[in-house]
């Protein structure tokens, strides 16, 4: 009996929850842009980074500057739309080969761009 009496209870608190829940009505969409008559490419979008890429560089950032099978000075990485940008300064050819490497194997890298130099004697 209290056992049916609790799941009553929590049909009901359950019901009355998703009563009062609010209704928003759908905004309307934004207006389309305007054609321009510039031949100029449009600028690219800054400061937009979507959650994906986010976790991708961060992904990177552990798998290249947590090894110990690269020595860099410094490395940037960097995301976009899944193609990760390798920056900075590495020690030596193998090191910037294994830095391309690494970032390749992390999960929903598409492509790796680097343009990491080797630190001069």
């Amino acid at each position: 009996m209290l056992k049916r009496t609790a799941v009553s209870l929590l049909c009901v608190l359950g019901l009355s929850v998703l009563g009062c829940k609010e209704q928003r009505q759908p905004s309307a969409p934004p207006p389309p842009p305007k054609p321009t008559t510039s031949s100029a490419p449009a600028p690219a979008q800054t400061g937009t980074v979507s959650v994906e890429d986010a976790v991708i560089t961060g992904k990177v950032r552990a798998a290249v500057l947590n090894t110990e099978e690269v020595k860099a000075t410094q490395i940037d990485v960097e995301t976009r739309n899944g193609v990760v940008h390798l920056s900075g300064v590495v020690q030596t050819n193998a090191d910037l080969d294994r830095a391309v490497h690494l970032a390749r194997q992390v999960e929903g890298v598409k492509d790796v761009q680097a343009t990491l130099k080797v630190q001069s004697s």
